[in-house]
């Protein structure tokens, strides 16, 4: 990455850094703590670049000799700029990034804040903010970007370039009601800025010939997954709080001819390439006016390989269990109690209908 980009980074100032991602999950301010009606949680996620590591005082000159004894504790030095010399950018990236000013590390590179709302109705999240309390541990790799003659088998080809991404769902909703959260977002590493969101079946929001199912507040991790070990991701699964399981297709990502200058904005191309949700599983689901039972999905399925089939199109297998993760004594539902959650087991063969509970 360019850690020192001034909005657009620079291929030749681009070096290998270390990169730690979080979500502050509860630590945000919960609903109805701040800030004007419709009220967010704040939440937000932040990326740390620790490329260089601290070196322990006490060490020894230089960090030469043995280290402290047990029971001594002596505290990183570079804690801020000006401790020691050796702690700033210029001392890590040498000439490159000599015109920088050193700066202390570990050094922010970014923290996203989305209290937008792009819903629209009949989206349950239209009137409130998109990104919820943020529980969702984000998912970590590398996907191939499409930027001009996608889809061209000959002359001129497709043009391409790989960026780092982390993918991560919306969050929680405090008042339980699935209206903050029901995003799935992928960032740009390098720069933070959203390179994809959807929050439907139809992408971001309803397209032309296609009636959305809207996502739940999805708090869960998503399951990243190459396929074919290119070193690129192919698939991202990630479940919601309606007991719902999602697959979006990463091998054909294609950048919209004029992608908006918004920070939180999709800049993909669902149209003509992938990356529209498609519902895989979907938990029995409470007949009106009956408001339970739901089957919450609050952890990252986990994915086991069941070979290919004779298109060469991966069958995955995709295990995940079900249950009220912030709401385990069921004081906030209490009848919630009365029912038995599950354990799923599905087999996604590069499925094209959404799979039921009966169907098993």
């Amino acid at each position: 990455i360019d850690s020192s980009h001034s909005g657009t980074p620079v291929p030749e100032d681009r070096s290998w850094h270390t990169i730690l991602l979080m979500g502050l999950r509860e630590g945000s301010n919960f609903v109805g703590q701040g800030g004007v009606p419709p009220l967010d949680t704040a939440g937000s996620y932040f990326a740390l670049d620790i490329t260089q590591p601290d070196e322990l005082v006490g060490e020894g000159s230089g960090g030469v000799g043995p280290p402290p004894g047990p029971g001594t504790f002596n505290a990183p030095k570079c804690l801020n700029a000006s401790g020691d010399s050796s702690c700033g950018r210029d001392a890590a990236d040498g000439a490159v990034r000599s015109r920088q000013p050193a700066r202390a590390w570990p050094t922010v590179l970014w923290e996203i804040v989305d209290t937008g709302d792009k819903d629209v109705a009949p989206s349950p999240g239209a009137g409130y903010p998109d990104m919820g309390e943020t529980w969702s541990k984000p998912a970590i790799g590398r996907v191939k970007l499409c930027t001009a003659n996608c889809g061209n088998t000959t002359s001129p080809l497709p043009v391409t370039e790989d960026r780092y991404v982390a993918i991560f769902g919306g969050g929680f909703d405090r008042q339980r009601l699935n209206r903050r959260g029901n995003w799935i977002y992928m960032v740009d590493v390098e720069t933070g800025r959203t390179l994809y969101r959807a929050n439907s079946s139809c992408g971001s929001n309803a397209a032309a010939g296609c009636s959305p199912v809207f996502f739940a507040s999805i708090p869960s991790e998503p399951a990243a997954l190459d396929v074919n070990e290119d070193g690129y991701l192919d698939f991202a699964y990630v479940g919601d709080l309606r007991g719902r399981l999602w697959r979006i297709d990463l091998t054909d990502l294609r950048l919209l001819a004029s992608p908006s200058s918004g920070r939180f904005d999709n800049q993909l191309d669902l149209a003509t390439g992938s990356g529209r949700p498609f519902l895989v599983f979907e938990a029995p689901q409470p007949v009106a006016p009956a408001t339970q039972p739901y089957y919450p999905i609050y952890y990252r399925p986990t994915a086991i390989s069941l070979g290919f089939d004779s298109s060469n199109r991966p069958a995955i297998g995709l295990a995940f269990g079900s249950g009220d993760r912030d709401d385990i004594i069921a004081s906030a539902e209490p009848q919630s109690i009365s029912f038995n959650q599950r354990f799923y087991f599905v087999a996604d063969v590069g499925n094209d209908t959404t799979r039921t509970e009966v169907d098993l």
